[in-house]
Formats: C-alpha cells, sequence, structure tokens
C-alpha cells in the first residue's frame, strides 16, 4: 500500500487520468447520460495517459521540473481529441495512434535502463505485471464474494455495481499499482526465485522445443526442395519475437542453459529469419504486399537489429530507441506507412495482371471469359483486398 501511494505521488496526473476514464465509463454504465463523445473522450485520455508516464520518466531522467511533466500531458490529450473530431480517415488515425503509443513504450524502456538495471530491468517489468494482475484478480474474486454476500443475505441492489467495481479495480488500481514498481532511473532490482524459476526451467525449454521444431521443418525443405506457402511465417514471427524476449530475460541467470542461449541462440534465429523472409518473398511475389506481410517485414526486421546487436556484444537496450523510430516511420510517414504501402502494391498487382490480360481499357475493367486460373486467382486477390481489408 506505502508503495503504491508513493507511486501515485510520483505519476500523479497518471492517477488523475486513471480516476477520469473510471468515472466517465462508471457514469455511462449507472446512468441513462447521452454520453455520445465517450469513445473520443477515453481514446484522448488513454494517449494522455501514455505521454504522462513518459513524461514523469523524462523528466526524472533529465531534471525537468516535477509539476512540468505533471502538466505536459495536457497537450497531447487535447491534440489527440481535436484530431478525433477532425475529419481524418480513422484507419489512418488509429494506425498513427497506436504507432504513437508502441513507441512511447519503446522510448520509456530506453529512459528506464541504467548501469543499476540493465539485465534486470524488463525482467522486473514483467513480474510486475504478473503480480500486479495476480493482486487485481484476487482483490476481484474477493469484492465479489462480499457483494454477492451483502445482496443475497442483507441488501438487494444494481447489479451494475459489480461492475463499477471491477472497472475501478482494474483501471485505478491495476494502472497505478503497476506505476508504483516501475524503477527510477538508478534504482538497482532484485528478481523472486519464482521468476528464474518460470524463465528458465518452463518457457526457455518450451521455446527451445519450438526452435527444434522449426529446424525440423527447415531440414524438410532443403531434403524435399518445396517451401510451401503461408505455413511457416507466424511461427518464426514467434520465434523471432520470443528471441528478442528471452534476450533480455535470460541475461540476469547464470544457470547452464541461460548462458549457452545468451551465447549461441543469435546463430540459432539466423537460419530461421532467413527462412522467414524467403517465405515471405514468395507469398508477396505471388500476392504482393499486405499489411499482415509489412508487419511480419517490420519484425523480421526488428529481430535482425538485435541479433547483430548481440553478435557486437552491444547493449541490447539501446535497439529500443530504433525500435521505437521503426514504428513511427511506418505508422505516421505517408507512402510507407502499413497502409499505403500494401494498398500501391495491391493496386500495382492489380494492373498488372488486367494489363497482361487485355481487361483494361481507358481504365475501365473489361471482362475476358480465356484469362488463366493463376491470373484470375491473382486478380481476385488483389480486388479482394483494396475493397475490404485496405
Amino acid at each position: 500500500l506505502k508503495k503504491t501511494q508513493m507511486g501515485i505521488s510520483r505519476f500523479l496526473s497518471s492517477f488523475i487520468i486513471t480516476l477520469a476514464i473510471f468515472s466517465i465509463l462508471s457514469m455511462e454504465i449507472l446512468t441513462d447520460l447521452n454520453m455520445e463523445y465517450l469513445g473520443e473522450t477515453l481514446t484522448a485520455l488513454l494517449m494522455g495517459l501514455v505521454f504522462s508516464i513518459f513524461f514523469v520518466v523524462l523528466g526524472e531522467r533529465g531534471g525537468l521540473n516535477k509539476i512540468l511533466t505533471q502538466l505536459l500531458p495536457i497537450i497531447p490529450t487535447v491534440l489527440c481529441y481535436i484530431i478525433i473530431k477532425s475529419d481524418i480517415i480513422e484507419e489512418y488515425f488509429f494506425m498513427g495512434y497506436w504507432g504513437i503509443i508502441l513507441a512511447l513504450g519503446c522510448f520509456t524502456l530506453c529512459l528506464l535502463y541504467s548501469k543499476n538495471n540493465e539485465k534486470t530491468l524488463i525482467p522486473h517489468i514483467l513480474k510486475s505485471i504478473f503480480f500486479t494482475t495476480l493482486v487485481c484478480g484476487l482483490l476481484t474474486l474477493g469484492i465479489m464474494i462480499c457483494l454477492w454476500a451483502i445482496e443475497t443475505l442483507i441488501l438487494n441492489f444494481d447489479s451494475d455495481i459489480y461492475f463499477v467495481v471491477a472497472l475501478f479495480i482494474w483501471i485505478v488500481i491495476f494502472a497505478n499499482t503497476f506505476l508504483a514498481y516501475l524503477p527510477k532511473h538508478d534504482e538497482g532490482l532484485v528478481l523472486p526465485t519464482l521468476f528464474n524459476t518460470i524463465i528458465t526451467k518452463i518457457t526457455l525449454p518450451i521455446y527451445i522445443v519450438l526452435i527444434t521444431i522449426l529446424y525440423i521443418y527447415l531440414i524438410k525443405i532443403v531434403v524435399t526442395f518445396n517451401m510451401p506457402i503461408g505455413q511457416i511465417n507466424w511461427f518464426a514471427s514467434f520465434a523471432s519475437l520470443f528471441f528478442v524476449f528471452f534476450a533480455f530475460c535470460a541475461k540476469p541467470y547464470e544457470d547452464k542453459l541461460s548462458r549457452l542461449f545468451i551465447k549461441f541462440s543469435v546463430y540459432a534465429i539466423i537460419p530461421i529469419v532467413i527462412m522467414q523472409l524467403i517465405a515471405i518473398y514468395e507469398r508477396v511475389s505471388a500476392y504482393g504486399l499486405t499489411t499482415p506481410r509489412i508487419i511480419s517485414l517490420i519484425l523480421v526486421g526488428i529481430s535482425v537489429i538485435f541479433a547483430i546487436v548481440s553478435l557486437l556484444n552491444k547493449k541490447l537496450h539501446k535497439v529500443w530507441w530504433a525500435v521505437g523510430v521503426i514504428i513511427l516511420l511506418f505508422t505516421l510517414v505517408p507512402k510507407i506507412n502499413i497502409i499505403d504501402m500494401p494498398k500501391q502494391s495491391q493496386i500495382n498487382l492489380l494492373e498488372k495482371y488486367l494489363v497482361k490480360n487485355n481487361m483494361l481499357v481507358d481504365n475501365k475493367i473489361v471482362p475476358n471469359k480465356d484469362i488463366e486460373k493463376y491470373d484470375k486467382e491473382r486478380i481476385t486477390s488483389a480486388y479482394d483486398y483494396l475493397m475490404y481489408s485496405a
């Protein structure tokens, strides 16, 4: 409780925003008011919450005025609301919105790093999420049982109270308890034994099994000279993401498996990344770029960056700056973002096969009964993406 109080004092603006989010949602549940702008307000407040955390951490690292860091989130919150109310296309807004949130998360991680927590920061944050979830889960269960007992034995009340209590726990208490465990820049961290067991004895061996399965699949491809399209990508993506995860989480531990992973994992992941790139290339060559394929390529690129930095024995945490910038580039910059680039790719693909089959005359599509099945599939695929996904 004392730590949570200290966290609220440290992240005061974040606490106020979580209370505002809880209050708006509670009013929506408990009253009949027509809250027309509920979604827009909550969206802007969530952006303000992320910025409030970033500004506090930035202020601690850069020595900024504490009052200033608590007031600065007002600016992005208001700007976000103004943009929502403008004529911006919804898909582009949310692409940029989540891009900024993810990038701020990366930048905040970088600011939290120091010599004292270089090996333990990521595991500490994951432990804090797990602990906070457990506490809020038990708190929810206990209070719900008490409310049920009161309603059954003593006094009837509106069932909406259950939802309001759950909202308070999972918005106000969860967020502020988690923030209370975010370390200051120069704070040393100690990881519990339980987290060591989860990482080194459970999740890391499972990940190694996944890598082994992918290598068996790779051998099968080499032996048969056949690369099935669309089967490997997601598994390889998971392998790449968890490579980054364990590159940070296995660092604090000195057991044999963790040391071997840190030493050799970068070499083990390279063939899988190459296999994934070949699979993506075959898919893109046949059906063009799509938003999921662009995201896969970005994830591969991030994994490659982490692998290169690991090979050079540089500080891995500095890569988070690059990851944040990459996210901003592919969500905010026109023509190269994850919506515009696939859309143009599909337009080019559609035009290519229409022209090939003499189906595009004066910018109008004309039918062709003699079109080959292969070309028909490409045209249909591109058209469906442009109509329903782009």
